[in-house]
């Protein structure tokens, strides 16, 4: 096996040094531009990362990861990492996500045995989790048709959404008008914007001009 590291604080690259090195060869990066330009080259098939760290580089470093094919990501993450962000992280199929602290937290001998066990038994927050269940309802941007389905995960500000639908295609940058979302018990109008469309779609959602007007 080979192990990616994305990191740059000592303490942590340290941490994850220990978690690592029973499962074979780990390389470590600082600069996660650097670890883009040498992907190929690395090719791992475990990539520890720092969303911390670069909270404006590990998504698209997860892309190229997904590319690889086979390389299990983790994010490590602060209390900056919202449900905006977790959905974003669910979206590009990264599914465990545990806090830098917790890592730090721990003591490298005690790493050292566990392993990379003993770094995913650290509290873990599943992607794909958004502060509650939820419906969302609306018309197709271009067709006009009806779109129903289920929301996968919900943020302040995004959503990511599995339509019943599967034939009305997407484009990024649709505009949804006056969309239905509904939480448990409560119902309300969003417009949304199309941020990403695969077997999902990722809507970046804000509340509708009308909506609770009298």
């Amino acid at each position: 096996m080979r192990a990616l590291v994305v990191a740059e604080k000592a303490a942590l690259v340290s941490c994850l040094q220990g978690a690592l090195k029973s499962r074979g060869e780990v390389i470590v990066y600082g600069n996660p531009l650097k670890a883009m330009d040498n992907i190929d080259e690395i090719n791992p098939s475990l990539a520890v990362v720092s969303a911390a760290e670069f909270p404006c580089h590990w998504k698209v470093l997860a892309q190229f990861l997904r590319a690889l094919g086979g390389c299990e990501v983790i994010l490590l993450t602060d209390s900056k990492f919202d449900n905006d962000e977790r959905a974003k992280a669910g979206v590009l199929g990264i599914k465990k996500m545990i806090p830098e602290e917790a890592v730090l937290s721990r003591k490298i001998s005690v790493l050292e045995k566990t392993g990379i066990d003993g770094i995913l038994s650290l509290e873990e927050a599943p992607a794909g989790k958004g502060e509650a269940e939820a419906e969302f309802l609306f018309r197709h941007p271009q067709g006009g048709f009806l779109v129903t389905g289920a929301v996968e995960s919900l943020g302040e500000n995004s959503l990511v959404f599995r339509p019943d639908l599967r034939g009305g295609a997407f484009k990024m940058g649709d505009v949804i008008r006056a969309g239905a979302l509904k939480r448990g018990d409560s119902l309300s109008l969003v417009d949304g914007e199309v941020l990403s469309w695969g077997e999902t779609l990722e809507v970046g959602i804000q509340k509708h001009p009308k909506a609770g007007a009298p």
